[in-house]
């Protein structure tokens, strides 16, 4: 409906259980005190986090980035090599 509210969020996952990837938007947090739900961020928005603290600390900067980077190699990988879900478990 055009908006990430709160509001949206209850009707949309009524009795939702499971895991639930979002972008800490704020609207979200009712799910971290939701049982039988958990919330998982988005590699994207951890990435970026660490780009923000190259200036401030770059030697652990750049190894989160570089161990970041080898998690998308193996999903590009997969995703080309068309692998199967226990395929990929067993690249991850």
């Amino acid at each position: 409906k055009g908006s990430r509210s709160q509001r949206i969020l209850q009707e949309v996952l009524p009795g939702f259980q499971g895991a639930a990837q979002c972008d800490g938007y704020q609207a979200y947090e009712k799910l971290d005190n939701t049982k039988g739900v958990i919330t998982i961020g988005c590699w994207v928005h951890v990435r970026r986090k660490f780009e923000q603290s190259l200036n401030n600390d770059p030697v652990r900067a750049n190894y989160a980035l570089a161990q970041i980077k080898k998690l998308y190699d193996v999903e590009r990988y997969a995703t080309q090599a068309n692998c199967s879900f226990d395929q990929i478990k067993v690249l991850r």
